[in-house]
């Protein structure tokens, strides 16, 4: 079926050559309606958060000339600090292992949040056109994944986490970088106290991500970005219940976010 809903979104646009331009966005998209199952037992309401890249052509434009023949502010090397915001959405597959077996009780959920981090790191123009940079950041947030069979319990949660990055990027004009990154990291992980055995311990599991995003040289010193990024855990985050048998329980968080930033380049 069809639900009745809205949308809102935040990009940023560039002209990369005559009447072609390359655009990234963050979207956010909420139903108004519900969705109502097995009579009025089950009811959603689905919310969706995402990052796209886009190119257009425009017809009939003139030709405005190479864009890389426009002054440059400055060149982008140099170290760089900023702050950054986005929301989040964040998905897992919680596993319930009875005596360590595999048993139905396992299932996807998600969340979304808002989050928020600084970040620094150093960028090399390389030529006219090519930059490389080395990045890190710390990202906080609240991410609350629900227990499969009661979806008003917690399973777990995931408060913050921070990551190494490299970035490729080329200047469709001088002072607009379009690029790509990856990036290693690390994500905070905390048990459900409720039934989290007497002693289990909050966690760390690695990451990896990957993105694309626009970045645009506003003064000789202001960058603003606008990126979309994937993150997944590579290792599992488990513990046990305080039962007698001590059920194992595992997560293994993945999560897409869009993005936007602004840092003061030195």
């Amino acid at each position: 079926t069809f639900l009745n809903g809205y949308q809102a979104a935040l990009g940023l646009e560039t002209e990369v050559m005559d009447n072609v331009s390359v655009r990234i966005e963050g979207t956010y998209t909420q139903a108004i309606d519900t969705l109502s199952i097995n009579g009025d037992a089950t009811e959603y309401t689905p919310a969706h958060l995402g990052a796209s890249v886009g190119v257009s052509y425009r017809f009939g434009a003139e030709s405005r000339g190479p864009r890389i023949a426009l002054a440059p502010k400055r060149s982008w090397s140099g170290a760089y600090v900023g702050v950054l915001a986005s929301g989040q959405a964040s998905g897992t597959t919680n596993g319930f292992r009875e005596l360590e077996l595999p048993t139905a009780a396992e299932g996807p959920v998600s969340t979304i949040d808002f989050a928020y981090g600084a970040f620094a790191g150093v960028n090399m123009q390389l030529g006219d056109q090519w930059v490389v940079s080395a990045e890190g950041e710390l990202t906080k947030y609240g991410a609350d994944y629900d227990y499969v069979l009661d979806d008003t319990q917690d399973f777990a949660s995931s408060d913050y986490k921070g990551q190494l990055s490299v970035r490729l990027g080329y200047l469709v004009n001088p002072d607009t970088l379009i690029y790509a990154r990856a990036g290693y990291g690390l994500m905070h992980m905390n048990p459900d106290p409720l039934f989290a055995a007497t002693g289990s311990e909050p966690g760390y599991v690695q990451t990896l991500s990957a993105g694309l995003g626009v970045e645009a040289m506003v003064t000789e010193n202001a960058l603003l970005r606008v990126e979309g990024l994937y993150n997944t855990a590579i290792d599992e985050y488990r513990f046990k219940d305080d039962s007698l048998v001590g059920n194992t329980y595992s997560a293994k968080p993945t999560s897409v976010e869009a993005r936007v930033g602004a840092a003061f380049l030195f």
